[in-house]
């Protein structure tokens, strides 16, 4: 798709598809809150950047991962987008962001979600792959 968008709600009802693709007109359509219910968002224009709708953290590779450290890195969070290209591979990696590496972030809905980077690649052509295995904890109820 040209100048579109992948979006990805890991807290989706299962009436709802956890990922869809939209058009920019269909992108730009929607309310702040359509938007930030897709916790995870990838524009797909030019080099893809990847887009949180929560801050997001990224645990180290080997670190720890449960729903109580993902929970507290996802609070802490500082990452809000990050540009998946080989002209950002330093600056991706200053933030965390490598193979191996653990993204925590909350949910739209509370939920805690683990997406550990599996394969974090630059192939021969500009755009990198990213590959993830994720893990959701259900919101805490009061």
């Amino acid at each position: 798709m040209k100048d579109g968008y992948q979006l990805i709600d890991l807290d989706a009802p299962e009436t709802k598809p956890v990922s869809m693709l939209v058009t920019a007109d269909d992108w730009d359509a929607m309310t702040p809150k359509e938007r930030k219910a897709s916790e995870i968002v990838v524009h797909d224009i030019g080099a893809p950047t990847v887009i949180f709708g929560n801050l997001a953290t990224a645990l180290p590779p080997g670190a720890e991962v449960t729903e109580q450290t993902c929970r507290e890195a996802a609070r802490t969070g500082g990452i809000k987008e990050f540009t998946n290209d080989t002209g950002d591979k330093e600056k991706t990696r200053a933030m965390g962001i490598r193979a191996g590496a653990t993204l925590c972030m909350m949910t739209s809905e509370g939920a805690v979600t683990a997406a550990k980077i599996t394969d974090f690649s630059y192939p021969d052509y500009i755009y990198g792959a990213l590959n993830l295995d994720v893990t959701t904890w259900p919101a805490k109820t009061a």
